[in-house]
């Protein structure tokens, strides 16, 4: 990542496409958060972080439940499919409690820091979908992130 920064100069933003943490919990957005300021501090500038969660980052639910045993036939259940497409609201329910860490992670971390720069988004219907219009000057120099949990790719970084 340094080679790439010396190279091109800071990036303007970084997008982290899922599984930040291992299992959703409330502890590992903290770390979540010590992570990016060092990643950030690593590259240099100020970029804009873009998360996009993964299957890691969401509260597991007990497999009995009502909840796990509505979504196991998602794939296979176009009625399903298409109440959470409408934003059925007791469909989505189930969704928003996988993810409300998560979702509370982002809105204090990230869209805080959205707000403070003037940049505008919009949330859409599920975790990780939104619209966020970024406006840079020149090239747009990226870093990329992926993994399966943002521990590992520290444990990666730190010793390789």
């Amino acid at each position: 990542m340094r080679s790439k920064v010396e190279e091109l100069g800071p990036p303007d933003l970084i997008l982290f496409t899922g599984d930040m943490t291992f299992k959703g919990a409330k502890d590992e957005f903290a770390e979540v958060d010590r992570i990016f300021d060092e990643i950030r501090e690593a590259v240099g500038g100020n970029p804009v972080l873009v998360p996009v969660p993964g299957n890691h980052d969401l509260r597991r639910l007990d497999e009995n439940s009502e909840d796990a045993k509505c979504f196991h036939g998602y794939l296979d259940d176009e009625a399903l499919r298409r109440k959470v497409d409408q934003g059925d609201q007791r469909t989505l329910e189930p969704i928003e409690r996988m993810f409300s860490q998560y979702d509370k992670w982002r809105e204090e971390s990230v869209e805080s820091d959205w707000r403070r720069r003037g940049l505008v988004f919009q949330r859409g219907l599920l975790p990780g979908d939104i619209r966020l219009t970024v406006t840079v000057r020149g090239t747009i120099p990226a870093a990329l992130v992926s993994g399966n949990d943002l521990i590992a790719v520290e444990h990666a970084y730190n010793t390789g």
